[in-house]
């Protein structure tokens, strides 16, 4: 899709969304390697979910890179099948790249083991807006550059978590700020809002649980409400949902 400028994003804004999101497409073209090689040296940490209504105490594991911060800093959202081991490996990679990584654990946290019955997509970026609080008060993280990334059910609430005029994604910003940018692999993209941040969605052409039609729809529905920035979707020929999750060396594989 065209991007659009926009008056209210700036340069250093622009460069670190451009580098987060070329980032992001090289890692799922190159091959994705075991977590032993990129040995996890993670903190398990927690905080409140930002429900006041919820009183769960939210676990996460901390990744934060070596060095001199502080950093930018990206919150990891996961799917409806919990934590898995690609999402420590993405963690690990960005570590590596520079950024803080923390790995949400929303259904854990919860006592829930995986595919929840009902949906817990208000409860998961309730969390997103925990987590984006807790970096803000942490001395290695950048409070200005904290961006957020979630997987399938993970990047339905980071769509959500996105929005402008849901009335509870402003209740959360107002409280809390907002996250400067936002990814979301093969998220459901049923409605549209208005969008303020930029926002890549990557997703597979042969998905048959998140249609990519609907996530092209609603990035030209964002654009005719007045989004200032362009929703971005990259659709890759013939990938299916969850085409990041193999743990493979065959970089065709991961690819294909």
């Amino acid at each position: 899709m065209t991007r659009r400028n926009s008056p209210i994003e700036g340069s250093s804004r622009r460069r670190w969304r451009d580098r987060l999101a070329v980032a992001l497409i090289g890692l799922i073209c190159g091959a994705t390697v075991a977590l032993g090689d990129e040995a996890r040296d993670s903190t398990t940490v927690t905080f409140p979910s930002a429900w006041t209504i919820d009183a769960t105490q939210i676990s996460a594991e901390l990744f934060v890179p070596d060095g001199d911060g502080p950093f930018p800093a990206l919150v990891l959202l996961h799917g409806s099948s919990g934590i898995g081991e690609e999402n420590y490996i993405w963690a690990a990679r960005f570590r590596s790249m520079g950024y803080v990584a923390l790995v949400v654990d929303s259904l854990g946290s919860r006592g829930i083991e995986k595919h929840p019955k009902q949906p817990y997509v208000h409860l998961q970026f309730g969390d997103a807006y925990g987590a984006l609080a807790y970096l803000q008060r942490q001395p290695f993280a950048d409070e200005n550059r904290i961006g957020v990334i979630g997987w399938s059910h993970g990047g339905y609430a980071v769509l959500h978590a996105a929005r402008v005029n849901g009335r509870i994604s402003r209740i959360f910003a107002r409280r809390v700020g907002r996250f400067r940018a936002a990814v979301a692999l093969y998220p459901y993209c049923g409605g549209t809002d208005v969008f303020d941040i930029p926002i890549l969605i990557l997703i597979g052409e042969a998905d048959d649980w998140s249609p990519a039609s609907m996530c092209v729809t609603l990035a030209r529905a964002a654009a005719q409400m007045g989004s200032p920035l362009a929703v971005d979707v990259v659709v890759y020929p013939e990938a299916a949902h969850g085409f990041d999750s193999e743990v493979t060396d065959d970089p065709a594989q991961v690819a294909a």
